[in-house]
């Protein structure tokens, strides 16, 4: 069973900061730092990678190996879902009150379960969107793959 110190170890390593340095250097992905909150994002991300079925090396390993995969089914996921959530031009009075803060440090490794999954069978990310209860699992899992597909028409 996969602990929240285990991911924070993870996200701490080397070779992880490595690539959220290049993500956001190379392909422009504002990334969220804030130390406060890491222990129960770790705690929730370990909670998600045993639902998954998945271990913390066997996702670190893939996003090494699909780096350019990740970063840029990460900025298409990103661009796409704040499209459709967080349409500003909507009420402009409240945007100003709105301030994008970035992405976790956990974002990479979100994602590459998603991909990972998706991998293996549509069937699989369903089961874990729903062990995870996502709102609208079904239609999530849909647009995932379509985000999935377009990366892998720039990869």
């Amino acid at each position: 069973m996969v602990t929240g110190l285990e991911i924070k170890n993870l996200i701490q390593s080397h070779e992880y900061k490595r690539l959220l340095d290049k993500a956001e250097h190379e392909y422009g992905i504002k990334i969220y730092d804030n130390d406060e909150s890491i222990s129960q994002e770790c705690n929730s991300i370990a909670n998600e990678i045993n639902k998954s079925g998945l271990t913390p090396e066997l996702i670190l390993d893939f996003i090494i190996e699909n780096d350019k995969l990740v970063f840029n089914f990460s900025k298409l996921k990103i661009s796409k879902l704040s499209e459709d959530y967080c349409d500003f031009e909507e009420d402009e009075e409240d945007s100003d009150d709105i301030i994008l803060i970035g992405q976790a440090k956990t974002f990479l490794i979100v994602n590459s379960i998603e991909i990972l999954l998706l991998r293996k069978s549509e069937k699989d990310l369903i089961n874990f969107l729903k062990a995870i209860k996502i709102p609208s699992y079904k239609k999530y899992a849909k647009e995932l793959f379509e985000f999935y597909q377009e990366s892998l028409k720039i990869y």
